[in-house]
């Protein structure tokens, strides 16, 4: 066998390491093309060197491994988990400096349009909502329709449902897409998708920008009333421990300001009556600072109020 440098015999048994995480000690050294003994040495310096080498003796046969996914400072990840790390990256970075994104975006160039679809297609973070299916109405955004299988309601029949996808909205509670039947745009519930496919030669009709605004403008939880959108302003008193979770669960336009011990809240809705009927459910927290909506929330009250006296009270 030809002399080799000690640091050319390194790098062969780094890169053959890299290709096969574990190798006979005779093989690897007739693949490097060393001697048995330099490839055992060789290997027993990467080991004190921090390279993470595990030997196992099986008579007659000595065997070197390395973790599967190991890289040199870093994860060998297959393409299709590469693929997968970079949409949950691309869905939770706030921006396009995120660091962890851009480094991973650079070193895999060929994927920055799937990157741009993801981001476009969010307006929020945290779901359940299976992450095959979500990754394929984000590769329709912009792109093709696809058809849904759906179940209006926990009792409906399932139905099947044409749609060209925008975006998730309602902090991740539905997909807005326009419907191919009605030619509207509207929300679908995320946990009343049961599969999602290609629609082969079937026209794309994305929602314009303008249309996008104004569903997302003043709704809560995906409804809102006809009309115009009326101001509402309220209070929310308690500490962030109490209170906090009930900021997660408003309209996704409302603004939100810091206030002693509590937060004001305030913006448009177009659906009153549904904010005030969840404001109500939050109990002596809620403060009302105009009288449309402390109206609406009295009016909610005295209507259940109501019906408990029909039905003659809870039992």
């Amino acid at each position: 066998m030809g002399a080799r440098s000690s640091t050319e015999t390194a790098l062969r048994v780094l890169a053959a390491l890299l290709d096969e995480p574990t190798w006979k000690q005779a093989e690897l050294a007739r693949h490097v093309g060393v001697s048995t003994q330099t490839v055992k040495r060789c290997l027993e310096e990467l080991e004190a060197a921090g390279v993470p080498l595990v030997s196992d003796k099986d008579h007659p046969h000595v065997y070197w491994s390395v973790p599967r996914s190991w890289l040199p400072d870093g994860v060998n990840l297959p393409r299709e988990l590469l693929v997968d790390l970079l949409r949950r990256v691309a869905r939770g970075a706030t921006g396009t400096h995120d660091r962890l994104l851009a480094h991973l975006v650079d070193a895999t160039p060929d994927l920055r349009d799937m990157v741009a679809r993801v981001q476009a297609a969010h307006v929020a973070d945290g779901t359940g909502f299976s992450s095959s299916m979500m990754a394929a109405l984000e590769d329709a955004s912009d792109s093709h329709a696809v058809v849904l299988t759906y179940r209006k309601s926990r009792k409906a029949p399932v139905e099947s449902r044409v749609c060209s996808p925008a975006c998730f909205v309602d902090r991740h509670q539905h997909l807005l897409a326009r419907c191919h039947t009605t030619g509207r745009a509207r929300r679908f519930r995320l946990d009343r998708i049961l599969a999602v496919h290609t629609v082969p030669g079937a026209e794309h009709r994305p929602l314009s920008d303008d249309e996008i605004k104004e569903q997302l403008s003043g709704a809560v939880d995906g409804f809102r009333s006809p009309g115009s959108l009326v101001s509402v302003r309220f209070r929310l008193m308690g500490p962030a421990s109490e209170v906090g979770w009930m900021i997660e669960d408003l309209p996704e336009d409302l603004h939100v300001e810091d206030i002693d011990e509590g937060y004001l809240v305030h913006g448009q809705t177009g659906a009153l009556g549904k904010l005030a009927a969840k404001l109500v459910t939050w109990g002596a927290v809620v403060r009302y600072d105009d009288e449309d909506l402390r109206r609406e929330a009295r009016r909610v009250v005295e209507a259940a109020a109501g019906v408990v006296g029909e039905t003659g009270g809870v039992g």
